[in-house]
């Protein structure tokens, strides 16, 4: 599709739900989301004993933490926020394509069922806004390094939150007034699948590396290599998250078209 019949990056006047994605919005983002792995795998290095540059680690904490926001910002603004947040200009589409199975909006369990999406992916963009604070944190001139590695827990564990969340999302399938848990319904979209799991993995790794990083717990060497450890792999899942929105984006049709 050209691009100029698709979505630009941060438009609400195209009615149709979902807006497609057009190749140049799939590069944008995924450039953003990659840069966002490679920078958090290469900065964990970083912060081996043996290493200990906290200069060019802070650097590329930073730098991924943009990346990782603009990615979750256009991804949230660009169809997740619709149900959520300012989608009047997507209604008539959303309510007829997306919302047949759902109680009335004018009750508050039907405005749940709408909003859910846009706060799932909101979460997103809160915990990648909270990786960039902490990473300026981490910026050893501003000797606040303890704080940015709290802020860093904190994020971590709503990015592990978010994840998980899209997966349940994903699998709990309600038949009637039942839940029932399907597990084959990742294979589906199994690159996505992978994009979700590989980012929560990443975020429950740097989340245990956060806490060991902290001063009670960081008493030597050997346990910064341990702390240090949780946050490389924090960084690799994070990268092999972003090779598999690649997939997704380049090689298959699993989005809006």
């Amino acid at each position: 599709m050209p691009i100029s019949e698709s979505t630009p990056l941060f438009s609400n006047k195209n009615l149709k739900y979902p807006s497609p994605l057009s190749l140049y919005w799939r590069i944008f983002h995924w450039s953003n989301y990659i840069l966002g792995g490679v920078s958090f795998a290469v900065g964990s290095y970083q912060y081996f004993p043996a290493v200990s540059n906290y200069d060019l680690g802070a650097f590329l904490y930073t730098l991924g933490s943009v990346g990782f926001a603009l990615a979750d910002g256009t991804e949230w603004w660009t169809n997740n926020r619709v149900g959520c947040f300012y989608y009047s200009d997507f209604e008539d589409s959303f309510e007829r394509d997306a919302c047949t199975n759902y109680a009335s909006s004018d009750t508050l369990f039907g405005k749940y069922q709408r909003a859910e999406n846009g706060l799932n992916f909101f979460f997103s963009l809160l915990g990648s806004t909270l990786y960039l604070i902490g990473s300026v944190l981490y910026i050893p001139q501003l000797n606040s390094i303890i704080a940015g590695t709290q802020i860093f827990i904190i994020g971590s564990a709503i990015i592990f939150f978010s994840q998980a969340w899209k997966l349940w999302r994903v699998v709990s399938v309600k038949e009637g007034s039942a839940v029932h848990i399907k597990w084959k319904m990742l294979l589906h979209d199994l690159p996505g699948s992978f994009v979700d799991t590989f980012a929560g993995l990443g975020g429950f790794f740097y989340f245990i590396g956060s806490v060991l990083f902290l001063p009670q717990y960081d008493t030597s060497d050997d346990a910064t290599f341990i702390a240090a450890v949780w946050f490389q792999m924090g960084g690799l899942f994070f990268f092999f998250s972003g090779l598999a929105l690649a997939v997704r984006y380049f090689f298959t049709e699993n989005y809006p078209h």
